[in-house]
């Protein structure tokens, strides 16, 4: 028979007094009821805890001093009973069978140490009601290479996205209070390292977006313009991995289809999740050496590479000057054809539909630099001229 799995359920919060109701109601509301829930109060100075008083014995409060989200979950992970932890944000309204869906993911696998699913995106205005927009889409991602992808960029749209075994919670360790913000991107890739996840194709929570602060009391940020906060928290955490994850964890390591290990595939990949989170050192040093290596580019690591600058970090830090310095260190023919792989990533991103439908020309401007730098006017005037007439093949597939 199989075995049936309990959950408890932590909500941290901050001053979310207009919101904190929906994400429990939502919570207590679920066709597979939680069998505990556990809200975390970090110091709110609004009305939350008045909310939180309506629950009764429905929810547990543990309430301490304002010292951010990762201290929060910390607090309460010594009272979970559950089998299984789902950490969940306090402005977002999970789905009705969200619950049953994780937990049957986890009961239907094993093996499996956690759950990760899309998520649909919604938006308050300025009366409190949130409007649908859109549901996300889960890239095509294989079992084997899901931290190799998520090393390259973070595509589970939070915390709430994922249920945990609680005992592979604890394996990893406790939320790292280092981190401001990208807390559950941290969590997501050092399970990740340990525990194959299971996947659920369609949303199962609406993530609230919204303009109000983000943040701690300290050290607080507006949800306009995220982009700053995550790559400057990401690098912490992605720079340490760089440096402790073994040369064989960038490789798929398929059971069914096993291959030799290719040092030069895992360095390829290991410099453009490098490049793409804008961490240069690292780049450099796997750069330099798969320019010394000489042979030419396999398909797989010109699709890689055509990958390397297009991250919202890259496309916000790696400038011209930063791309001369990438280009000086790719010699000869094996260099040439590095640096016109990255550069048709930066000409389809500045090419490429919008979601409006549109296409992106206002960030030639931006862009054009960059890809000249990389290899020179006449390539770049040729690599426009084979976009412009759709020769750039597989390039979205590869984005």
């Amino acid at each position: 028979m199989m075995e049936r799995l309990t959950c408890t359920v932590i909500i941290p919060t901050l001053n979310r007094a207009a919101f904190i109701g929906e994400a429990i109601d939502g919570i207590l509301a679920q066709t597979r009821k939680p069998d505990q829930v556990i809200v975390v109060n970090d110091g709110s100075t609004d009305g939350t805890m008045a909310v939180l008083e309506g629950y009764g014995d429905r929810i547990e409060v543990i309430s301490k001093p304002n010292g951010g989200k990762a201290t929060a979950i910390n607090m309460a992970i010594p009272r979970v009973l559950g089998d299984c932890v789902w950490v969940f944000d306090d402005d977002d309204v999970a789905l009705p069978d969200a619950l049953e869906r994780h937990l049957s993911a986890l009961e239907n696998d094993p093996e499996a140490g956690f759950t990760y699913s899309a998520v649909k995106i919604g938006h308050s205005g300025p009366d409190g009601r949130m409007a649908l927009r859109h549901e996300t889409r889960l890239p095509k991602v294989e079992r084997d290479e899901f931290l190799i992808r998520m090393m390259e960029h973070c595509f589970v749209q939070g915390q709430p996205a994922v249920v945990v075994r609680t005992d592979a919670l604890k394996r990893i360790g406790l939320f790292d209070t280092r981190l401001v913000r990208c807390q559950d991107y941290d969590v997501m890739l050092r399970l990740a390292r340990h525990f194959p996840p299971a996947r659920i194709e369609e949303a199962t929570f609406i993530q609230r977006r919204h303009d109000g602060p983000r943040g701690t009391l300290s050290q607080s940020h507006s949800g306009t313009d995220p982009f700053t906060q995550w790559s400057r928290h990401n690098a912490i955490f992605i720079s340490e991995l760089l440096d402790d994850l073994p040369l064989t964890g960038y490789v798929r390591q398929s059971q069914r289809f096993p291959q030799p290990f290719d040092e030069r595939l895992a360095r390829v990949q290991r410099f453009v999740i490098a490049a793409r989170h804008g961490i240069l050192e690292h780049a450099e040093r796997d750069l330099a050496w798969i320019v010394a290596s000489g042979d030419d580019l396999t398909a797989e690591e010109r699709q890689m590479l055509f990958r390397s600058l297009t991250h919202f970090t890259a496309l916000r830090e790696i400038g011209p000057r930063t791309c001369l310095r990438l280009a000086r260190l790719c010699w000869g023919r094996l260099g040439r054809q590095i640096r016109v792989a990255m550069a048709k990533g930066l000409i389809y991103e500045m090419l490429a539909p919008s979601p409006a439908g549109d296409r992106r020309f206002s960030s030639a401007r931006i862009l054009t630099p960059r890809v000249v730098a990389l290899i020179g006017v006449s390539g770049a005037f040729e690599l426009l001229r084979e976009k412009l007439s759709g020769k750039l093949g597989g390039a979205r597939e590869a984005a």
